[in-house]
């Protein structure tokens, strides 16, 4: 393995820094380059090389972050190789013993280096806010009804969570992790800034610090990490199959419902007769779509069937659902009806939903907006059919 990556130290941590990059070089792995998380190296010979960190310091409104060449050359000339630059970071080195001088003999001026470094920390808290303020009003929204684009994304990150509740959690914790990172960035740019400012040097050395922040940062992104493999095991578990034809869960087919037609396919994208099932952490998921050629007719029908761990969590997704049903648009379109052998149930024209304890259905079924009197029978062939599935 001629090359390897390692995270590095934040671009805060001057000294810890170039402590790594040294303790790196002297396993015989030289920095190549240096990214936003990540360093490469490449092999060579173990050597003895000191490494130094300067901070580039731009305005606010310079188009490049680079140490400007002046001061480049001046290092170069001094006896200090440059490496790489990532970010506001740029790595030098020089071999030890070789009489290189420090950057700076008063530490008030390499001070003033850190202007850049914490502004960009105190800049990285406005997509944080912006979130927050975000999820305030999706969730006043929700609250006054979903009519609205924010309703109706807050709809859709509810589904989310329960449908997907694995790739959810696995961006909160990275959300998380880069919070604890900018967090613990900007306390440690003030502190270095004021220790530099008080006259007191740069420590080139520091041991081995943070151990704390760094175990929470690695159990955050190994959280991450976790979620995201099982989210992906989950997606591809969950694609679709060709529906068959004896039902392999608590859904139904046109067949339950007197159809006697040949299964066809619509000459679009997703137009096969499928069966979607899968697991989230919060749910047992069916989806179904079924098309039949039955003489000059053609019925279809869609199902999502949602298995939940308690009755409280499948009568918070009803709701939803109906928020999010494709035709109706809007939950108040929707009427309460009586089926027997469910707890609720609510149709509009095409569109259908009920729950039965802690299942949730939601069916779209071409014969209902023509056949209304096919709505009874659509609830007595779930029931049978949901009453038959518990039983097996």
């Amino acid at each position: 393995m001629k090359r390897r990556y390692r995270f590095h130290p934040g671009d805060y941590a001057l000294g810890e820094n170039e402590q790594f990059y040294t303790e790196m070089a002297a396993r015989g792995w030289l920095l190549e380059r240096r990214g936003a998380w990540l360093s490469r190296f490449r092999r060579g010979e173990p050597a003895r090389l000191r490494y130094r960190v300067e901070l580039s310091y731009p305005g606010v409104f310079d188009e490049s972050s680079e140490l400007p060449e002046e001061q480049r050359s001046l290092y170069e000339a001094c006896g200090w190789r440059f490496v790489s630059r990532g970010g506001l970071v740029n790595v030098f080195c020089a071999p030890e013993g070789s009489g290189a001088p420090e950057f700076y003999s008063d530490p008030r001026q390499q001070a003033d280096t850190l202007k850049a470094l914490r502004r960009n920390y105190l800049l990285g808290w406005l997509p944080f806010l912006l979130l927050a303020a975000l999820q305030l009003a999706m969730g006043a929204a929700l609250f006054g009804g979903v009519g609205s684009a924010l309703g109706r994304w807050a709809v859709f990150l509810r589904l989310a969570w329960v449908t997907e509740t694995a790739l959810v959690a696995a961006l909160a914790l990275f959300l998380l992790r880069e919070l604890v990172a900018l967090l613990c960035g900007q306390v440690r740019t003030g502190l270095l800034y004021r220790r530099l400012r008080r006259g007191i040097p740069l420590d080139h050395a520091p041991g081995r610090r943070q151990r704390l922040y760094r175990a929470i940062r690695g159990a955050l992104l190994a959280g991450c990490a976790a979620f995201a493999c099982l989210a992906a095991v989950q997606w591809a578990a969950g694609r679709p199959a060709p529906l068959p034809q004896t039902p392999q869960g608590p859904y139904l087919l046109l067949g339950d419902l007197g159809h006697r037609g040949e299964r066809t396919a619509l000459p679009v994208k997703g137009g096969e007769s499928t069966l979607s099932h899968t697991r989230s952490l919060q749910a047992e998921q069916w989806q179904t779509r079924e098309f039949l050629r039955e003489g000059e007719q053609s019925p279809w029908l869609y199902q999502q069937v949602y298995r939940l761990g308690s009755e409280k969590e499948a009568r918070a997704l009803l709701p939803l659902l109906l928020a999010e049903a494709p035709f109706a648009r809007d939950p108040s379109a929707f009427a309460a009806v009586q089926a027997p052998g469910f707890d609720e149930a609510y149709c509009a024209g095409f569109e259908c939903a009920a729950r039965r304890g802690n299942t949730v259905y939601f069916i779209t079924y071409s014969d209902l907006i023509d056949h209304p009197e096919q709505e009874e029978a659509l609830w007595q062939a779930l029931a049978q059919r949901e009453a038959a599935w518990r039983e097996g």
